[in-house]
């Protein structure tokens, strides 16, 4: 059996939905689980207690995750939450890419590209502090 730390209780790395279409899928949030390799969740984050609780909102309880997020060999695989297949990230420390592989609407779309934003971010700042 795989070790398994706690998953984060606040989103350390988050989207905050400003359109009218965003706002469907509303705020979200990278929720990250530990084990022999690195997982997230984009979940639903309640933005009514940030600033003013935490630096970091919290997640929205019992919320089903819009996205999940795998690496395996060597690739990140993002898909929904459901598990359909919707991406592919590559990256080097030169590049980064996201390979999109499924039709999307376009608040959809959007909400992915800025999710793979922080992620990329979240592992910019992890990289210059190890």
């Amino acid at each position: 059996m795989p070790l398994r730390l706690p998953a984060t209780k606040n989103a350390q790395y988050f989207i905050e939905a400003f359109t009218a279409s965003a706002r469907r899928l509303g705020h979200l949030g990278f929720k990250t689980t530990h084990t022999r390799a690195k997982q997230w969740t984009a979940q639903p984050v309640d933005m009514r207690t940030w600033p003013r609780a935490f630096y970091q909102p919290g997640f929205i309880a019992d919320a089903a995750p819009l996205f999940e997020v795998y690496r395996q060999q060597g690739v990140c695989k993002w898909m929904t939450g459901d598990g359909h297949d919707l991406a592919i990230e590559y990256d080097s420390d030169q590049e980064h890419r996201l390979l999109v592989t499924a039709s999307l609407r376009r608040e959809m779309l959007d909400a992915l590209v800025a999710m793979w934003c922080c992620r990329v971010w979240e592992q910019s700042v992890d990289r210059q502090y190890w």
